[in-house]
């Protein structure tokens, strides 16, 4: 813009020890490219910013003959930024580098001033109804460019600082104070000023933006009554993330009047590396600024849950046993951690903080223990849980009618166990149940128990010797069948034998199909004698399948005559040949046999 000045420079080499640049690039601004923000960042938080800004005239005189002399047409200046959180507060360093400065007797570049800058928030942003906060800057005078783009002794900003979110947009507002080495021009005081700037920015996506800014100073010395004391420009710009953590910002304005340092334009671009701020590093849910271990998260187990601190853990020995002090087997242990439920055996170690805790313990056979634990502070504690048994001893005896002892195979329900020549002992669960003894050659036994947990029952079991047993093709019966005379009628003195060979049936599943033959004497026409015969194993077929014994696993034949054992025609050859006869038809062979 056009600096309106009367002054009497026939000498325009003369270079003014003031600098020209109105903007100055934030150091961590997240959404303007001009005014500074109350937003913090998490302890340890680094960025690194380049800014490049071009400025066209941004310093013309015009001498009293109204010649325009431009004493600074074109500069091009790279600011490198960096800063560096802790806490609430940040420190940053300013680099500015004059990479072209062109003019009236002006050419070339060099450094500019060094600017170390501090920012402390005083209320953040994102916690307060509005962010508050001062920062402060020092600027050295370490210009070595030979253009008004540096000053002659040490600078200096106040400055109050406000902002706020509203939903996806930011406003912010600068209002401070500036320091500077006084520089008396012909019409114009180039001294200390008050500066002011407004800026916003709205977020188009998660990763990109627009913003606009509004910045200007007024000299102290000069007020606003003349204008090239109180320069003003504005700035439209935008960010877009790129992956790695870069950011990259652009924006393009101009002085809105012909002030000291209000350009006819400005260009801006910026790369930066900004990682995202992540302000609960170990993601505990408690704030980086009130933890006391940032980066290891709280374990929330209601002990000392407020420091943000993982809690010292005691190592707990857990030894799960019976009444009688013995470990329980096949025993599932869950206790209820911060982290949800453990489950282990019956001997176990745990590291856990102090605090109570829910247990449950569940074995086979035994009552379900719940219970709450105490962990005190400690190097070690044990803990020792006691189970009650659901079952009872049941003590055996198995005799045949005659005293002797026999081996014997037990079970009542599930539980099962082998009786070695006698005697023996089997654990049985509580309550009613039926006790089934077997042994080979003798009829099996069923006695009702009432097993309590805890005792111990004795019993006695005589078996009587079996009338059916099982051969390789057949069941072999110790008795007859008897029928009425010339009747297919089963007599009633042969319903125990049957009921004998029902139940060996039901026992012996592998044995899948039974054929049932009947067989009479040689008296008689020999086509009734099969009528008969048929209609007797038919009789027995069904009694059987009344008795329990699978249909599918019957079948029935009548041989009348033909088959004979017992050759002859007397009274001793017919009561031989008279029989029932169980054949075993199919049989299912063991796997791996």
């Amino acid at each position: 813009m056009l600096l309106l000045l009367s002054v009497g420079l026939g000498l325009a080499q003369d270079v003014p020890d003031l600098n020209a640049q109105l903007y100055r690039p934030p150091i961590d601004a997240e959404s303007t490219l001009w005014t500074d923000d109350a937003f913090t960042a998490p302890d340890g938080h680094v960025l690194g910013r380049a800014f490049f800004h071009y400025a066209n005239d941004p310093l013309i005189f015009r001498d009293t003959n109204g010649e325009e002399i431009s004493l600074l047409s074109n500069v091009l200046q790279a600011d490198v930024i960096g800063a560096y959180s802790v806490k609430n507060v940040r420190i940053g360093v300013d680099l500015p580098l004059m990479l072209i400065a062109n003019g009236e007797s002006v050419e070339g570049g060099g450094l500019g001033d060094i600017a170390l800058d501090a920012k402390y928030t005083i209320l953040n942003a994102d916690a307060a109804p509005v962010g508050l906060g001062v920062g402060g800057r020092l600027t050295l005078p370490t210009a070595t460019v030979a253009a008004p783009l540096g000053t002659a002794g040490l600078g200096g900003e106040l400055q109050a600082i406000a902002s706020q979110r509203i939903g996806a947009a930011v406003v912010a507002a600068n209002l401070g104070t500036r320091f500077l080495p006084s520089t008396p021009l012909e019409n114009v005081q180039w001294d200390d000023q008050f500066f002011y700037r407004f800026g916003g920015g709205h977020a188009l996506s998660e990763g990109s933006g627009i913003s606009l800014d509004l910045a200007g100073q007024i000299s102290y010395a000069e007020g606003l009554s003349n204008p090239a004391a109180s320069p003003a420009e504005f700035l439209l710009g935008g960010w877009y993330r790129l992956p790695a953590d870069l950011l990259l910002r652009a924006g393009a304005g101009a002085g809105l009047n012909s002030g000291v340092g209000a350009p006819d334009a400005r260009v801006v671009f910026s790369i930066a590396y900004e990682p995202e701020k992540i302000f609960d590093r170990d993601l505990d849910g408690i704030l980086d600024l009130d933890d006391s271990c940032p980066d290891s998260p709280e374990d929330f187990d209601r002990y000392a849950d407020d420091d943000g601190c993982p809690d010292p853990a005691t190592t707990v020995y857990f030894i799960v046993e019976d009444s009688s002090g013995v470990m329980v087997d096949g025993v599932k242990t869950t206790v209820q951690t911060e982290h949800g439920p453990v489950e282990h055996g019956s001997t176990f170690e745990l590291h856990i903080h102090p605090g109570d805790y829910t247990i449950a313990a569940t074995a086979d056979r035994y009552s379900l223990l719940e219970t709450v634990i105490s962990v005190p502070e400690a190097d070690r504690h044990e803990v020792r849980l006691t189970l009650e048994p659901l079952f009872g001893s049941l003590r055996l005896r198995v005799l045949d009618t005659e005293g002797k002892k026999l081996s014997a195979r037990v079970n009542v329900g599930a539980d099962r166990t082998e009786i070695v020549d006698g005697a023996g002992e089997l654990d049985v669960g509580t309550g009613a149940g039926t006790l089934v003894v077997r042994a080979d050659g003798y009829k099996t036994q069923k006695l009702d128990v009432n097993i309590v947990a805890g005792q111990d029952t004795e019993l006695s079991v005589v078996l009587e010797v079996a009338r059916a047993v099982i051969s390789l093709e057949k069941i072999e019966i110790l008795e007859k069948v008897f029928f009425d005379t010339n009747k297919i009628s089963i007599k009633p003195e042969s319903f125990s034998l049957l009921d004998e060979i029902a139940v060996l049936l039901i026992e012996n599943p592998a044995i899948t199909l039974i054929r049932v033959d009947g067989h009479t004497d040689a008296r008689g026409a020999a086509s009734a004698n099969r009528r008969l015969s048929q209609g007797r194993a038919n009789s027995v077929q069904q009694y059987l399948i009344d008795k329990g014994v699978a249909a599918d696993r019957l079948t029935s034949a009548g041989y009348g005559e033909d088959v004979p054992i017992e050759t002859g025609n007397n009274e001793a050859a017919w009561e031989q040949n008279r029989r029932v006869e169980f054949v075993i038809v199919e049989r299912q062979v063991p796997e791996g046999e």
